[in-house]
Order: structure tokens, then C-alpha cells, then sequence
């Protein structure tokens, strides 16, 4: 029989978490906005908002990058992963996302050095290359928008609806839009670099927790059947994985079906970010040396996040399954992204799942922000082509 997971936390108690995030962002974008309006008196107009006056620090752009890669679907499918084709899954999959971030540095200062004049890269593509070029990339970067948004809200409402009793998708949907629409209205870009600092703390705060809770903790209760490495070890010699794994061991590289997922994710995520305006955006708001730096340490630190995440939560969730002798959830269940509330509703309880409802927060809110930007900031950047094109003589 197989358990699934139970919503137990009370729709009252998240619409109140939903709201107080939502005002400790949207007075971050507001105080941000008063300080760069009254004290460094920067334009208040939109080419302010769409670049957060150019000069992005290295540690605001490496948190910023962290922060939008971090998805919502970074959290749960690298878990997914994991309870699939064990510890080869975790690996693929952060290194599989992070080589594209890294290479991105080589555009971004490529970027600020050949048309230090643009707001995003569909403008380097018309001014280069045309209009029928120029459109044919506004529809691969609207289709990218759409899938990345389409993604977080999806994964993040899954997630939402398994742990929340009485809460439907379609609020979940709204709360969460009103989240990201808030604070992104106030503040624009700039906003969106500070609250990402906050973001990656807490999610990076809640990942230490799971990853003490699991193999560093004394067992304190019957329901953690971990504690140390050697407990969890202990579990997974006695699973049995996938065919395509050597010796049928989820404690090895040498899994065929993790390759092919790397080979996968490796090919897609080069369309993911290249194709995505919220990169090419932390680009245009940093300086070149501050932004090859910023994606090159942005890159290296959202490494830790999904593989250390999938590495605990998708390798606790097969040790659960071997402890109980059967699956706790269905392989659809799997596929939705509900091996972490599973696990860590039934490690940590409650705390596990209020944990996870923040992480899950943090993650939808700066990536959907960043969307947000990008989509809005190519319309209005339009008309600055011609002087654009200007720059870009050198290149031809």
C-alpha cells in the first residue's frame, strides 16, 4: 500500500506565511527604491528598473544568479533523480545546470565590452543580424519565459497542494503570483538582487537543516531512521536500483540511465539560460569584471544546492522505501516532484513541512521575478536599437 503524502498544515497558517513574505519583500523593493531615488539620486525612469543602475556588485550578481537558477524544479526534480538512478542522479544533474552558467560569463563580458549600450540581447540580435533574426529569437525567448514560469508554478503548486489541507491549485497560483508581482512592481531590478540575498539564505539555512537532520543527528524518534551517513548506508546496500546501474546498486556512478539524463540536461539547460533575458539582465546590471565573476561563483554555488538537496532527500526517500518494504510514493507521485515533502514530512514532521513551504517560496519568487523583468524589459527597450547598432560597428 502505498502512503503518498498528507496535507496537515492549516490554510490559515500558510495564507499568513504568504502575506508576511510577501510584505517583508514588497519593503525591501520599497526601502531599495527610496535609497536609490533620495540618496543616490538615481533617474527614476525605466531604463533605472530594467538595469538597477549598471553597477551590480560581484556578490550581488553571483547571489542573484544562485537565486534564479534555483528553481522551483531544482529542488524537487534533482531528488526525483535521485530516488531513480541514486547518487549518479544528483551529480548530473547539478553539473549538467551548472556548465551553462559558468560559460555564460564569457557572453556577459562580451556583452558589456561590444554594446555596453544594451538592455538586452534581443536588441544585440536585431542590430546585428535583422528583423526577420530578431523575431525569430523574440519567440524562442518568449517560449523560454513561458516554460520557465509554467515550470515554477507548477512544481511550486504541486508541492503546495500536498502539504496544505483545503488548498487548491488555483490559489495556490495566486498567492504565489501576488508574491512575485508585488515586490517586482515596487522595485524593479534592483529589488530583485536584494531580496534574492534573503531568498538564498533561507534556502540555503533550510538545506543545512535537512542535511544535519539526516546525517548528523542522534535518532531522536522512531520516524528518523537515519541520523548518520553509516544508518543511511546501511539502507541503501539493501536496495535494490535499476538495471542500467552496475550491480544494480544505487551507490554508484556507473548508472546508464543518470548518463542519459546528464546528456539531456546538459543539451536543454544551454537553451534555458541562453535563451532567458533574466541572465542576460544580471549581466547588463553588473560591470564586466563584476559580472564575469558574479556568473563564474554564481555558478559554483548553485552546485551545492541540488546535489547536496538530492543527495539527502532522494537518497532518504529510497532508504525509507527499503525500511518499510514497499514504495511510499507511485511512480506518478515521483514524477510531480513529492519525494521531498514526502521525506521530510515524515523525518522532521511539521517543521519539515513549514520548512519546505518556505523553501518552496524562495524559490518560485526570485526566478519569477527575474522572469518577470526579462519579458517587460525587451518591450520597452525597442526603440533603443539604432543607437545600439552604432556600437556594434566594431563587430562586423
Amino acid at each position: 500500500m502505498v502512503v503518498g503524502v498528507d496535507p496537515t498544515v492549516e490554510l490559515h497558517i500558510s495564507i499568513i506565511i504568504f502575506v508576511g513574505v510577501g510584505a517583508f519583500a514588497a519593503l525591501i523593493a520599497f526601502g531599495f527604491h527610496m535609497v536609490r531615488k533620495y540618496v543616490y539620486h538615481d533617474a527614476d525612469n525605466l531604463d533605472t528598473t530594467f538595469d538597477a543602475g549598471g553597477k551590480v556588485s560581484i556578490g550581488l550578481t553571483a547571489t542573484t544568479i544562485v537565486s534564479q537558477w534555483t528553481w522551483s524544479t531544482t529542488l524537487l526534480q534533482s531528488s526525483t533523480v535521485a530516488s531513480k538512478y541514486g547518487i549518479s542522479g544528483p551529480y548530473w544533474y547539478a553539473a549538467g545546470a551548472t556548465i551553462q552558467v559558468i560559460l555564460f560569463a564569457i557572453l556577459s563580458i562580451q556583452l558589456k565590452t561590444r554594446a555596453p549600450g544594451a538592455k538586452t540581447f534581443l536588441q544585440v540580435i536585431k542590430a546585428r543580424y535583422g528583423k526577420k533574426t530578431h523575431i525569430t529569437y523574440c519567440v524562442f525567448a518568449g517560449f523560454t519565459n513561458i516554460v520557465v514560469t509554467a515550470s515554477l508554478m507548477l512544481a511550486g503548486c504541486a508541492v503546495l497542494h500536498s502539504l496544505v489541507e483545503g488548498l487548491s491549485v488555483e490559489l495556490a497560483v495566486l498567492m504565489l503570483t501576488a508574491v512575485i508581482g508585488g515586490y517586482t512592481l515596487i522595485g524593479g531590478l534592483g529589488a530583485t538582487f536584494y531580496v534574492s540575498y534573503f531568498n538564498t539564505t533561507i534556502i540555503f539555512i533550510i538545506l543545512i537543516m535537512l542535511v544535519v537532520e539526516i546525517y548528523y543527528n542522534p535518532l531522536e524518534h522512531e520516524e528518523n531512521l537515519f541520523g548518520s551517513s553509516d544508518n543511511m548506508y546501511q539502507y541503501l546496500v539493501c536496495s535494490v536500483g535499476p538495471e542500467g546501474n552496475e550491480g544494480r546498486s544505487y551507490l554508484t556512478f556507473l548508472s546508464s540511465g543518470g548518463l542519459f539524463f546528464g546528456i539531456i540536461n546538459i543539451v536543454g539547460n544551454f537553451g534555458t539560460v541562453f535563451c532567458d533575458q533574466s541572465y542576460w539582465q544580471s549581466s547588463v546590471a553588473a560591470k564586466p569584471l563584476q559580472g564575469v565573476w558574479g556568473f563564474i561563483l554564481g555558478g559554483l554555488t548553485w552546485f551545492a544546492i541540488p546535489f547536496s538537496l538530492a543527495t539527502t532527500m532522494g537518497l532518504a526517500y529510497l532508504a525509507l522505501s527499503t525500511a518499510q518494504g514497499q514504495a511510499i510514493l507511485t511512480p506518478l507521485d515521483i514524477d510531480r516532484g513529492l519525494v521531498v515533502p514526502a521525506v521530510a514530512q515524515r523525518v522532521l514532521g511539521i517543521t519539515g513541512e513549514y520548512a519546505l513551504i518556505f523553501l518552496i517560496m524562495m524559490a518560485v519568487m526570485s526566478t519569477g521575478s527575474a522572469e518577470v523583468i526579462a519579458v517587460a524589459s525587451e518591450e520597452h527597450n525597442r526603440q533603443r536599437v539604432y543607437y545600439l547598432w552604432k556600437s556594434l560597428q566594431n563587430i562586423r
